[in-house]
């Protein structure tokens, strides 16, 4: 075998079991419950992406939200990725109810 169909071949066996992982993992977020939590907002950033025309640089129009969750209940913390629709709305500080179906995000509340 020559080294390219190697090369091939453990980037074929990469991506399988990449989706082969995702699988599993939404095949288990499926079958948990949905549990709620009280979280405070702890830190937050963005992501989008910028292409360049005509010598200038445009911003995408998807932008992506990291927002940083603390349980309340132990300390712990968590970071969920939110389309911007979702996570613009939230910001650092902000209190409420954080739903998640095993490790998927399901939605935020804001508490007053």
């Amino acid at each position: 075998m020559t080294i390219e169909l190697i090369f091939f071949i453990i980037i074929i066996g990469i991506m399988v079991i990449s989706v082969v992982r995702e699988i599993i993992k939404w095949k288990y977020n499926n079958k948990q419950p949905q549990n709620s939590f009280e979280v405070s907002i702890i830190a937050k950033r963005d992501s989008g992406m910028f292409s360049r025309r005509g010598g200038r640089f445009y911003l995408n129009l998807t932008i992506e939200y990291y927002i940083t969750f603390k349980f309340l209940h132990d300390g712990s913390k968590k970071e969920f990725c939110l389309s911007s629709i979702k996570g613009e709305k939230i910001k650092i500080g902000d209190s409420g109810i954080l739903t998640l179906q095993g490790t998927r995000y399901i939605g935020f509340e804001k508490q007053n």
